[in-house]
């Protein structure tokens, strides 16, 4: 990779560093350019040479965590050829959001919805595209007995709901949390929600079988 576009990467990084060390303190739309600019030590100019705005290096974080998100599902074996539960998917994919937004830094369980209400728009249709992309990819095994896309919406907002409401008892550890809410996540998978598909059986299978009965017949 040539120098120049090492540096350009490195500036963006650092830029993108910047703003999410902002929003732990101070509410988007608070955020000028310039506070950005000031906390990665870079001018405007060097600024705008990569974005328009502020709202344009927000949404390079969420497209960063979308392949983030393909990547560790990928390093994970996570397939959808229909070997592995629909489960397990799910607690693959609920784990990994969480272990992205803690590398990330970003807090949105404790960001207030005023001032903040485009990353929280931008976050949850993260979430959103997501979990509609697992469903579709999991449709030779499930077939939801509902509009993929509002059910999407459905098992986003329950779930981020489970995982921080303020109920939770302040010596409850939040791996338990996390456990309880994969272990919902294959309970609703398991419901009437979804039509769960039986597996083809193989040709091998099939041959195994036909080979028995002929045996028994022959008997």
């Amino acid at each position: 990779m040539p120098q120049e576009d090492r540096r350009g990467d490195k500036t963006r990084r650092t830029l993108k560093r910047a703003l999410i060390a902002i929003l732990q303190t101070k509410p988007f739309e608070d955020i000028l350019v310039k506070d950005i600019c000031l906390g990665a030590c870079v001018s405007r100019v060097t600024f705008y040479n990569y974005y328009n705005d502020k709202t344009d290096l927000l949404k390079e974080i969420f497209s960063d965590m979308d392949q983030d998100l393909s990547s560790r599902l990928a390093q994970k074996g996570v397939s959808f050829s229909g070997e592995q539960p629909p489960s397990e998917i799910f607690a693959e994919v609920i784990s990994s959001i969480i272990e992205i937004n803690k590398e990330t830094r970003l807090s949105f369980a404790n960001m207030e919805l005023a001032g903040n209400s485009e990353v929280l728009s931008m976050y949850f249709h993260f979430l959103v595209k997501n979990t509609a992309e697992v469903l579709e990819k999991l449709s030779g095994v499930l077939k939801p007995n509902y509009p993929l896309d509002r059910l999407a919406v459905f098992i986003v907002f329950g779930l981020y709901g489970y995982l921080h409401c303020d109920t939770q008892t302040k010596d409850e550890k939040p791996e338990k949390v996390v456990e309880s809410a994969e272990r919902l996540a294959a309970d609703l998978i398991n419901s009437g929600i979804f039509a769960q598909k039986k597996k083809k059986k193989s040709n091998t299978y099939i041959k195994m079988a036909q080979i028995a009965g002929a045996v028994n017949i022959g008997r």
